[in-house]
């Protein structure tokens, strides 16, 4: 909305909407307040196209549990964040603990590792987060990984054998 050339006129239908990152909160009230971002608490029940102007009518239902109709040029679908089923099988298969919601489980002193010893969790496979989150944790999951690998370092490292030079001074030669 902040970028756009045109006015728009904006909503967001939510069940419920969290805002847990630094500055998120004010993020949502500014949009809210200052910017004029409608937020409506309801559950969307249908969405239609209408007729030839391709515009489309959503139908939901409002936190009384009314239904109402509201039209729109433009709908974005957004869903909640789960784990992928690749991803629970992967977890599954190495034998990583999982919550509830089939995140990983970790804890606050340790927060990449895993129940099981040399497995690290970083980003959203810990649970929703943002993307400077993810790779701050992504780093702390290498450097996590980077001591298990610590003796190992330069081990397998071949020498390099370098020929002896050959002198080409003289006529060249073709």
């Amino acid at each position: 909305k902040e970028h756009s050339k045109t006015p728009l006129d904006t909503v967001i239908f939510n069940m419920d909407i969290r805002t847990f990152g630094k500055d998120y909160e004010k993020y949502y009230l500014r949009a809210k307040n200052d910017d004029g971002v409608r937020f409506e608490k309801s559950r969307i029940h249908t969405i239609d196209e209408i007729g030839d102007s391709g515009n489309l009518r959503l139908r939901y239902a409002d936190e009384s549990g009314a239904i109402r109709e509201e039209e729109f040029d433009m709908v974005v679908l957004s869903v909640g964040l789960q784990s992928s089923p690749s991803a629970i099988h992967t977890a599954n298969l190495l034998e990583i603990d999982l919550d509830k919601n089939n995140f990983a489980i970790t804890h606050p002193f340790t927060p990449v590792e895993t129940s099981r010893p040399g497995v690290f969790a970083c980003g959203v496979f810990q649970g929703p987060k943002d993307i400077p989150s993810s790779v701050t944790e992504a780093s702390a999951a290498a450097c996590a990984a980077g001591r298990y690998m610590a003796e190992a370092r330069g081990t397998r490292i071949r020498q390099v054998v370098i020929p002896d030079e050959i002198d080409v001074s003289g006529e060249p030669r073709v």
